[in-house]
Order: C-alpha cells, then structure tokens, then sequence
C-alpha cells in the first residue's frame, strides 16, 4: 500500500508530492553532473579562495607559513584549538622550487617537529 500509514505519515517515497519528485530529480542531477566531472565543485571552491589573503588563511589554520618559530606556534594554536593529533602537510606546491622545499624539509625535521613533538 503507498496510502497513509497508521500513524497517518505518508509512506510513499513520493510521499510529498510532485515537487518533492522534482527537488529529488534535481539532486541527484547535479550529483551526477558532478560526480562526471568532479573538477566543477572545485572551481567555486578555488574562486572563494582566491578572495582569502594568505594572512586570513593563517589566521584560519588553513596553511601553515612563515618562520619555525611562527609555524612552531600555529601548530601549537591547531593543537589547542582542534585538538588534533595528526596533520597532513604538502609542501610542494605549484611551481615551488626544488630547492625550497628541501630547506622547508630540513627546517621541519630539524626544528619545528622536534618543537611540537610533545604538544
């Protein structure tokens, strides 16, 4: 039976009419369009980003940047804030030269996880 239940709720997986249908269609629409081409969420997320200085970004905890010490004392402020354990850093990003990124490298392994070993 796809009538009322005994509670009086509509069992029907339609059960709030045509509108419903057509929300319901249009999700799963935009879903699929996205799951096809998933690069299409990340421009308006790129886009939004574009509109965030590099100082709100650190602020935010969103990038870790400047000197061991400034990077010590964000991830000291992560940890106490968010109360993380663990963290996933990427290092080489765009066009960062090679060189670069090995001193970033040796500056984390040599003075900034050492500092936050025990935080």
């Amino acid at each position: 039976s796809l009538g009322p239940t005994s509670t009086g709720a509509d069992a029907s997986p339609l059960g709030g009419g045509i509108r419903t249908a057509q929300r319901l269609v249009l999700q799963k629409t935009r879903y699929y369009q996205e799951e096809a081409d998933p690069t299409s969420r990340l421009v308006g997320t790129a886009k939004a980003l574009r509109r965030v200085s590099i100082e709100q970004r650190i602020e935010e905890g969103l990038v870790l940047c400047g000197t061991p010490d400034m990077v010590i004392d964000q991830i000291k402020n992560l940890k106490k804030n968010l109360g993380h354990g663990r963290m996933n850093l990427t290092i080489k990003i765009g066009n960062t030269p090679h060189d670069k990124v090995l001193k970033t490298m040796h500056y984390l392994r040599d003075i900034v996880f050492p500092a936050v070993r025990a935080v």
